[in-house]
């Protein structure tokens, strides 16, 4: 289940069908539900990146960076709508410490 599948999809439908825009909104639901996008320029979809999330180590850390700053976990969840801190992509991480900087900052409290 990814773009590949939906370029063959997407080859495969017969514009004179009389169901050809009904099986090309599902293949489109499809797609979103999958969070492929379609590249317009080569006339293909595209997979979504890979989630990549922080470390076991850098969760850890990153407990005690927000303990530190006298927040709470399940606050600091809340407000990036997250239900964990290992949902955090390892690429942002160091955003995300800033925010959690900015909010300490700013006096939200747990």
């Amino acid at each position: 289940e990814h773009a590949g599948d939906l370029n063959q999809l997407t080859e495969s439908l017969d514009k004179e069908h009389m169901y050809y825009q009904n099986m090309r909104q599902a293949m489109l639901m499809r797609a979103k539900a999958l969070n492929c996008t379609f590249d317009k320029q080569r006339g293909t979809w595209i997979s979504p990146p890979e989630f990549n999330g922080i470390s076991d180590q850098q969760r850890d850390e990153l407990q005690n960076f927000i303990a530190e700053r006298g927040l709470d976990v399940k606050t600091v969840c809340e407000h990036f709508g997250i239900d964990a801190l290992i949902q955090i992509e390892a690429a942002k991480l160091t955003a995300v410490k800033q925010e959690i900087e900015t909010l300490a900052k700013t006096g939200m409290t747990a």
